[in-house]
C-alpha cells in the first residue's frame, strides 16, 4: 500500500450523470431543454450559446443528477462492450509479456506483437465509441 504525502487530500469534482440519459429520463431531459429554448432565440451568437449552455447544464443537473466523483486515471466507459474488454485484456497481457522479457531478441518480437495488438485495440475502441454515440444521438 502506498503512503500518501501529508497534507494532500483527494480531489473530487462534481459531474453530471450523463449515463442516466439511457434510462427513462431521456424524454424528460429533451423536453425540458428544447421547449423553452425555441421561444427565446434572440441576441448574437455568443449570447445564445451561453444561454443554451447554461440551460442544458442546469436541466441536466436537475433531471440526470450530480455526482461527486474522485478524479482517477480511468475515465467513464459506459460504451464498452465484450469485444472492447477482450481486446484491452489482450493488449495488457501483451504489454506485460513485453516488459517481463529479458532476452533482447525476444523482446523485439514481443514489442512488435504488442504494437499490432495495440492498433487492433484502438480500432475496436473507436468503433465501439462511434456506435454507442450514434445510438445515444438517435435517442435524443
Amino acid at each position: 500500500m502506498r503512503n500518501r504525502l501529508p497534507g494532500r487530500e483527494k480531489k473530487y469534482t462534481p459531474g453530471i450523470c450523463w449515463r442516466n440519459l439511457k434510462d427513462d429520463k431521456s424524454p424528460l431531459f429533451k423536453n425540458r431543454v428544447l421547449l423553452p429554448t425555441l421561444v427565446g432565440l434572440n441576441g448574437d451568437a455568443s449570447q445564445m450559446w451561453e444561454a443554451m449552455m447554461t440551460k442544458i447544464t442546469q436541466v441536466a443537473k436537475e433531471t440526470l443528477g450530480v455526482t461527486t466523483r474522485m478524479i482517477c486515471r480511468h475515465k467513464e466507459s459506459w460504451w464498452w462492450n465484450k469485444d472492447v474488454q477482450d481486446k484491452i485484456k489482450d493488449k495488457q497481457e501483451s504489454f506485460r509479456e513485453h516488459i517481463r522479457s529479458t532476452d533482447e531478441a525476444k523482446r523485439v518480437d514481443l514489442r512488435d506483437a504488442y504494437r499490432k495488438v495495440n492498433k487492433e485495440a484502438k480500432k475496436v475502441v473507436a468503433e465501439a465509441k462511434n456506435t454507442a454515440y450514434k445510438r445515444m444521438y438517435e435517442r435524443l
